[in-house]
């Protein structure tokens, strides 16, 4: 699995250098979900270097809201420890049981969401065997003092 997310990362690397992001009607639905999900699950650093092009695709409406939160999540999450959309999970050790990574605006998460398109948090982790007690969680470190998110043009609207 490991050498295959190599050899898609280095393709998709290859690609996006090339060609930016490539037109829907090149690659298909299909193509264009694979190029993200490569980015997705590919390191911080990648993900930071393709981050502009995400973000460029987001704003052609070459992917979805539900894309963008994810991966700006994700690398939320790998540089700081907090999301903002709610969309990274954990699982507790060995057990079927999630728990959501702590959430930078946890007051703000359902306006944030429905901005980007996406469900209340509720709605997105009853999907989810998630502890019961998920909502009453201090989200938030309370030693931290307020971390601001990765600058995009996403985030400039919070």
């Amino acid at each position: 699995m490991h050498e295959t997310d190599s050899v898609n990362i280095r393709k998709v690397g290859a690609i996006l250098d090339e060609f930016c992001w490539p037109e829907i009607e090149l690659i298909g639905r299909k193509g264009n979900n694979a190029i993200f999900l490569v980015i997705q699950h590919a390191d911080l650093d990648f993900q930071k270097k393709y981050m502009p092009l995400v973000e460029q695709a987001y704003n052609e409406n070459k992917i979805d809201g539900r894309h963008m939160t994810l991966l700006l999540d994700r690398m939320s999450v790998r540089e700081n420890g907090y999301q903002i959309y709610g969309t990274q999970l954990r699982s507790l050790g060995s057990s079927p049981i999630y728990q959501l990574r702590p959430l930078l605006y946890p007051d703000k998460v359902d306006s944030l969401r429905a901005v980007m398109g996406l469900d209340s948090l509720h709605t997105y982790v009853s999907k989810y065997n998630m502890e019961k007690d998920w909502r009453e969680k201090d989200l938030r470190k309370k030693d931290s003092e307020p971390l601001q998110p990765q600058t995009t043009k996403i985030n400039r609207r919070l």
